[in-house]
């Protein structure tokens, strides 16, 4: 299994910061390309991240945007059930 996660939506599209966590040989496989290479940012970048998820306001900053981007799903839903043609079907994702 292989789990992904990145500041780029929550904080901005300018900071390209994500962690891969992978066990076994989804790990060894990444591992062994040699892209895995290019993956790792300075150390400076990763400080200033660390800073800001560690920060009492970035839970509040997620509650914010979980709402924020929640109403905009919603928003897409029903403005496609209300105007896209017939058969099209739209249905709401339960996470992510």
């Amino acid at each position: 299994m292989v789990y992904l996660r990145s500041l780029t939506k929550s904080v901005s599209p300018a900071i390209r910061v994500a962690a891969v966590i992978a066990r076994g040989p989804a790990r060894e496989r990444i591992l062994a390309d040699r892209a895995a290479e290019s993956m790792y940012v300075s150390g400076l970048l990763q400080a200033a991240a660390l800073d800001v998820v560690t920060q009492p306001a970035w839970q509040t900053h997620l509650r914010s945007l979980r709402h924020q981007l929640q109403s905009r799903r919603d928003l897409l839903v029903t403005s496609l059930r209300e105007h896209a043609p017939r058969p099209t079907s739209a249905s709401s994702p339960r996470e992510g």
